[in-house]
């Protein structure tokens, strides 16, 4: 039998709210950090905000951001799931005020929303302790992503947080708390439709709440309980259907239907998997509670090949929650034993997940296994309240919820103190520039009175990032746009009615130019703004870092990477980039290929060659620039 019983359902206490506003103080600095640095949105985040604005109009999004898990289908145009993320920034991206920092506020809200979701519901699955407990897990969540992700609207950002809300509240449907179930649903909803990385996660935990409820249910013998149940279900049901509708209808309507791409992306021969590394990286996060979910500052992880004693510490939670099974069989407590086979579902699909994780060019983890750092925190606090119904009362040191909440309180203040990183460097100036040309770029299309704008975007930096920020910040002025990114593109992330080919006649053009001037750009154009990627300063020390990077590989050359690509092209250049290594250096390959395991370096971290190439290119760019044709 339960060792002790269930805690009363009573509201948090003042101590819980006292916790939860020092556990979100951190996402309110990332938010005011935004602000002061002067970011505007740009490259995915602009497009993200330019596609909610288009909730308002007669172009509603019906799927999520566009995919490159389409790349090795016949029809390339795969997005995430679904919209959900658009219609909820939407009041937000139309504020009158504009976008910034409208958006940030939206994001940063979703966040604390999160925190606040699993710190009531480890409340309801354990009393004031627990709920304590909760938010103490949810702080080492918000640790864990750093200081840029929680104020993010990036579509693999936001959703960190939710994710965690989502592992909770489907344990707490797992030990009959039903009421939960349409929180889980949207929560779910919310985080499968934004980010593809996530379906499996969600899939599995979704069918482990189903199966549960449904034999809940089945086996209700009290005709009140059951008609409580089912109308929980009905609510959840309810939920699914309007939350999905979007997409479901998109499938019917669409060429292709994107539900059926993502079928076949899953299914088919796709990219090159990370495979054990993926484990290697889940066993580090996971593996060791607390420390385990520390911050990675890089961005780009060193592919050094994995061995079976790095995934050792994959197993410390396996088996806390094989024991804690047993344990609760041989007492009887069923809580127990649904809590940790939650946590044994998250793990299960944790590790198929991390297996299956793309390759890219090295920015695995930091994109595609950022669901790491909120399961790392929420499974071990799962697992450390079902031990503690294990323990026999008797055998429990009494200590008042007053002590147990003061040492709370701290942990929690040493925890939002500690440091985070950041952005990546090159992103900060990039947000940087968008954020100096994009005023004054709106004011400048509002003086002339435009009807509609062409923004072609000429440069890496304009191309990547620019262009979409300067597209955003005229369409904020009230004036629509179309885009032009001066190559043709299969998929257009911004929307078709977006195409320059559907632009009116009478337009006028806006040139967003990165590096040398254009051959296309037109005599007549005249500059409205211009910032430079980076200042005198920063440049210096991408010179710097340059002449030291090129001496350590002229003395020691490179070797041969763990990793082989199947494309000629690819073994055509690193079998030239193992001949001529200061060759490769000059053109900015290398850090790309170090960070894809395809060449090993003599010295040094990867990710501060990766990080210094994209600087290297932004300071050959040199400045970005935005011309006008009228």
């Amino acid at each position: 039998m339960p060792s002790r019983p269930i805690s009363a359902r009573r509201m948090p206490t003042v101590w819980w709210w006292l916790l939860l506003v020092i556990t979100v103080l951190p996402i309110v600095a990332s938010a005011a950090q935004r602000s002061s640095d002067g970011w505007y949105p740009e490259s995915d985040d602009a497009t993200i905000v330019l596609l909610s604005r288009d909730v308002f109009s007669r172009h509603v999004p019906l799927v999520g951001m566009v995919s490159t898990g389409g790349d090795g289908l016949s029809n390339p145009e795969l997005h995430h799931p679904g919209p959900l993320e658009f219609y909820g920034l939407a009041p937000f991206a139309r504020s009158p005020g504009g976008p910034v920092p409208a958006v940030t506020v939206a994001v940063s809200l979703l966040a604390i929303l999160a925190v606040a979701t699993v710190g009531l519901a480890f409340h309801d699955l354990g009393g004031p302790s627990a709920g304590l407990l909760g938010l103490l897990a949810a702080g080492l969540a918000v640790w864990g992503l750093g200081g840029d992700v929680t104020s993010s609207v990036w579509n693999p950002d936001v959703v960190a947080l939710p994710f965690a809300a989502t592992i909770v509240t489907s344990c707490l449907v797992s030990v009959r708390r039903h009421r939960w179930l349409p929180v889980l649903c949207a929560w779910a909803s919310f985080v499968a439709q934004t980010h593809l990385s996530y379906v499996g996660l969600i899939g599995l935990l979704m069918v482990w709440s189903v199966a549960v409820t449904g034999r809940d249910i089945w086996r209700q013998q009290d005709p009140d309980a059951r008609r409580g149940h089912l109308r929980s279900v009905a609510w959840a049901v309810a939920t699914v259907f309007v939350l999905w509708f979007p997409p479901l209808l998109q499938q019917v309507t669409g060429h292709p239907g994107n539900i059926g791409q993502i079928v076949s992306s899953l299914t088919g021969p796709g990219g090159h998997p990370v495979g054990l590394d993926g484990l290697d990286q889940l066993a580090r996060t996971v593996g060791i509670p607390i420390l385990g979910a520390a911050p990675a500052g890089d961005l780009v992880v060193d592919p050094t090949p994995s061995s079976i004693l790095r995934l050792l510490p994959l197993l410390i939670p396996f088996a806390v929650t094989v024991v804690l099974i047993v344990l609760g069989r041989s007492r009887r407590d069923g809580r127990t034993v649904r809590v940790a086979t939650t946590c044994l579902v998250a793990l299960v699909a944790a590790a198929v997940t991390a297996t299956r994780m793309p390759l890219a060019d090295g920015v695995l983890f930091r994109y595609y296994g950022r669901w790491m750092w909120p399961l790392a925190a929420t499974v071990w606090a799962l697992l450390v309240t079902a031990a503690v119904r294990c323990v026999p009362a008797k055998r429990l040191p009494r200590i008042r919820l007053g002590a147990l909440a003061a040492a709370a309180l701290v942990c929690a203040s040493i925890v939002a103190a500690l440091p985070r990183p950041g952005a990546w460097e090159p992103w900060q100036e990039q947000r940087r520039a968008a954020g100096d040309i994009a005023d004054e770029v709106q004011r400048s299309v509002e003086r002339i009175g435009a009807r509609h704008v062409i923004v072609h975007a000429r440069g890496g930096t304009a191309f990547l990032s620019s262009g979409s920020a300067v597209a955003l910040a005229i369409e904020s002025g009230g004036t629509p746009t179309s885009i032009d990114m001066g190559t043709p593109l299969e998929v257009l992330p911004w929307g078709d009615h977006r195409s320059p080919n559907n632009a009116p006649a009478g337009s006028v053009d806006v040139w967003v130019v990165s590096g040398p001037r254009p051959d296309d750009l037109p005599n007549s154009a005249r500059l409205l703004a211009s910032s430079r990627l980076l200042d005198t300063d920063e440049a210096k020390k991408v010179k710097s870092q340059t002449r030291a990077w090129r001496d350590r590989i002229a003395r020691s050359g490179l070797r041969a990477g763990p990793r082989r690509s199947d494309d000629p092209t690819v073994r055509a250049q690193v079998a030239s980039a193992l001949a001529d290594p200061l060759g490769a250096f000059d053109r900015g390959m290398l850090g790309q290929m170090a960070a894809a395991g395809q060449v090993r370096l003599p010295a040094g971290r990867v990710d501060d060659l990766y990080t210094l190439d994209r600087l290297r290119a932004l300071l050959a760019e040199g400045s970005v620039r935005v011309y006008l044709v009228d």
